[in-house]
């Protein structure tokens, strides 16, 4: 089960730190669980890259840097599959053992919605890896 963390610009981090820290005290202990933070960067030289992971990287905690995977291609297939419309803001993913996506918010968090992603997280790890999609899916929304 992975929490995927997606952003397009710097603020993202600032949202990602409502989210990420509260998940991975809550499941540390949890090796079902990980999380990804995804910097979108879109096209770029590579001659720049060097520079923009540097600063990126700079701005997330040591501990976290393994977690990260910054992602320079065409970045509008994916805002449009999934309904990323808004540039400064970092959007959330709960992923299931079958790759489905399970949850999903844009912005900072609140307690409302830590709550929902805790109860939604919970509900997926009782999940059985052999229950096929749909009866997995049917058992994380119920």
């Amino acid at each position: 089960i992975a929490l995927v963390a997606v952003g397009f610009s710097r603020k993202s981090q600032a949202d990602f730190e409502t989210w990420i820290p509260a998940f991975k005290k809550r499941y540390k202990e949890n090796p079902k669980i990980v999380v990804l933070e995804i910097p979108m960067m879109g096209p770029t030289f590579k001659w720049v890259r060097a520079m923009i992971e540097k600063g990126i990287r700079k701005g997330i905690p040591e501990e976290n840097h393994d977690s990260v995977m910054l992602f320079y291609g065409d970045v509008e297939p994916y805002r449009t599959y999934y309904r990323w419309s808004e540039k400064y803001k970092s959007y959330m993913m709960l992923v299931d053992h079958n790759g489905r996506v399970i949850w999903q918010t844009g912005g900072a968090s609140n307690a409302e919605q830590l709550r929902e992603l805790f109860e939604k997280t919970d509900r997926a790890i009782h999940v059985k890896s052999t229950h096929s999609s749909k009866e997995a899916i049917k058992e994380i929304d119920s």
